[in-house]
């Protein structure tokens, strides 16, 4: 086999490999939570009544679920997230245009989710919630760490084809280049020259003495003038 198919079919197998240990350990990292549970929108790491101050570790990778009391105008409600390093941010859920997503999978009695909270940075962090006008209300934070594993197994399902892909690439530059081999055989002959056998390829001539082409240039000369004769 070639060079060529060699590399393409050896980095698709390495794609392929890589792709599926992606995918097992993403795949590991996606919790086992059925729909009706509370625990879809994610695990609750904290509930209080404003106002009041969360302050943990939080996670780049993470989602942090925001929720608050049902009758509660989330209008009223004004979230700060600072960080030692790294600034953070509340993102309403009417930007990320998915204020209904829990409404059935996941939906938690008496709350309704209001948006998340997202940190560039993995490190400490203070969230302060407070009510601009009006009464106090229940909030709480719920902690989804799926994003990573459904983000790794994206991603090695994409190794994977692309595994599968170079593979058949691979596949086919053998094929082609075996047929285009075998298509073309090389054949010789022996030429006999004092005793010592000469290959030669068909399509190359075999080489002549120049005493050999004398003799025949003086054959060929001596006799043409005798045959004109005869005709006459």
């Amino acid at each position: 086999m070639r060079l060529a198919p060699k590399l393409v079919l050896g980095s698709g197998v390495v794609l392929l490999l890589v792709g599926i240990v992606i995918t097992t350990i993403g795949g590991s990292m996606i919790e086992d939570v059925s729909p009706e549970s509370e625990d879809w929108s994610g695990k609750l790491i904290f509930q209080g009544v404003t106002p009041t101050v969360y302050e943990e570790k939080f996670d780049w990778d993470y989602i942090y679920n925001v929720w608050i009391s049902e009758e509660a105008d989330a209008s009223k409600l004004k979230i700060e997230v600072t960080g030692t390093e790294a600034p953070g941010y509340f993102v309403p859920c009417e930007e990320l245009d998915d204020c209904d997503i829990f409404d059935q999978d996941g939906k938690i009695p008496y709350y309704k989710y209001i948006g998340e909270i997202q940190v560039e940075e993995s490190g400490e962090y203070k969230v302060n919630f407070n009510v601009i006008s009006g009464y106090d209300f229940e909030v709480m934070v719920r902690e989804d760490t799926s994003l990573l594993g459904i983000l790794g197994s994206i991603g090695g399902t994409a190794l994977c084809c692309g595994g599968f892909i170079l593979i058949i690439i691979g596949a086919i530059l053998a094929s082609i280049m075996d047929n285009k081999s075998n298509s073309l055989p090389q054949l010789y002959h022996i030429v006999e020259d004092e005793g010592n056998s000469v290959n030669y390829s068909d399509n190359i001539p075999p080489i002549t003495s120049i005493e050999e082409k004398k003799v025949e240039i003086k054959q060929e000369g001596s006799n043409w003038w005798e045959s004109e004769i005869e005709k006459e």
